[in-house]
């Protein structure tokens, strides 16, 4: 990774030229009076981006949707032809104009919840930026295993300390 500078704060590693820590906000110049996150651990937070992925998911469900839609009223249009099929037909071709909107409404809300359950931080070994939506996952630079665990990336070192019970 280079030159770099741990934040006091949070344990990120930054540019070696950062005056304020890009994970946290930190100021890397000294001063700090807060306690710092223990070795083996970085702060992790929210990934944001609900938004983008409620759009994104509406987004790929409208156009689903317009696919169902027209399954539907062709399907339905045949069985308006038959006579008697025009009491399944014809329902069938005016449900197929909301289709699309409810199905952008269902992916979108679904979008949103996987955005909300994301986290961001970097990865406590090779400080590489990363996404999670799980407690533990292998980081893709390092391949080294990092646990998301109380609002923290640890290596499996760390969390293995923290879980062993404690002798009197």
């Amino acid at each position: 990774m280079g030159e770099s500078k741990k934040c006091p704060k949070c344990n990120a590693l930054n540019l070696a030229a950062a005056d304020v820590c890009s994970l946290c906000g930190e100021s890397l110049t000294g001063g700090a009076d807060r306690p710092s996150v223990p070795e083996g651990m970085t702060t992790a937070r929210s990934s944001g981006g609900v938004g983008a992925a409620a759009v994104k998911g509406g987004a790929a469900g409208f156009g689903m949707g317009w696919l169902v839609a027209g399954a539907m009223f062709f399907v339905g249009l045949l069985l308006t032809l038959t006579g008697i099929g025009a009491i399944i037909g014809i329902p069938l071709m005016l449900g197929a104009v909301v289709v699309p909107f409810v199905l952008g409404g269902f992916w979108a809300a679904a979008g949103r919840r996987q955005a909300a359950q994301q986290v961001r931080g970097l990865c406590p070994y090779c400080g590489e930026d990363l996404i999670a939506t799980g407690t533990g996952f292998d980081c893709p630079t390092c391949a080294q295993r990092v646990i998301h665990r109380g609002g923290h990336f640890m290596t499996l070192d760390r969390a293995e300390q923290d879980s062993a019970p404690s002798s009197p």
